[in-house]
C-alpha cells in the first residue's frame, strides 16, 4: 500500500516537532536565561510606563489644586501666576507643566506685567515647543 501524500507531511511535521523538543531540552538552561531576561526587560518597561503615567497624574492634580480667583481683580494677581509657575517648575516635562506655564504667562499678561508674561511664554517655547499649544505661547509673546 502506498502512503498518502498527506501522511508524509504529517510524519515530517511530527519529526520536526520532536527535533525541536530535543533541541529545547538540550538547551533548556540557555532558554531559561533568555526567558528570564525577557521577563526582566518587560517588567522594567512596564514600571517606566507606569511611573510616567503616575507623574503625569500627580502634575495634573497639582495644577487642579491651584486656587482659582474669586474675582476679576484677583485674576491678574502675581500670586496666582507664581502658583502656576511653581507647578510648572515642580512637574517639568509633563503636559500639566506646559499648561501651567501658559496659564502663568496669561495671568501675568492680563495683569499688565508684560515682561514677566514674555518670560513665561519664552520658557514654554524653549521647553515645550513640540506641544500643541505653541501657537498660544507665540501669540502671547508677540502681543
Amino acid at each position: 500500500m502506498i502512503p498518502a501524500p498527506n501522511m508524509d507531511k504529517e510524519i515530517k511535521h511530527e519529526a520536526d516537532f520532536y527535533r525541536f523538543v530535543g533541541w529545547a531540552h538540550a538547551n533548556r538552561k540557555k532558554l531559561s536565561w533568555v526567558g528570564a531576561v525577557i521577563l526582566i526587560i518587560a517588567a522594567v518597561i512596564g514600571f517606566l510606563a507606569w511611573h510616567k503615567d503616575y507623574a503625569e497624574q500627580q502634575a495634573n492634580a497639582a495644577l487642579l489644586a491651584v486656587k482659582l480667583p474669586a474675582s476679576p481683580q484677583e485674576a491678574g494677581s502675581s500670586a496666582l501666576a507664581e502658583a502656576y509657575s511653581k507647578v510648572a517648575a515642580e512637574h517639568s516635562g509633563t503636559t500639566a507643566a506646559a499648561r501651567a506655564l501658559l496659564l502663568s504667562g496669561s495671568v501675568y499678561f492680563n495683569g499688565g506685567q508684560y515682561d514677566k508674561a514674555r518670560g513665561e511664554f519664552d520658557k514654554y517655547l524653549r521647553d515645550y515647543s513640540d506641544f500643541p499649544l505653541t501657537g498660544q505661547a507665540l501669540v502671547g509673546r508677540i502681543s
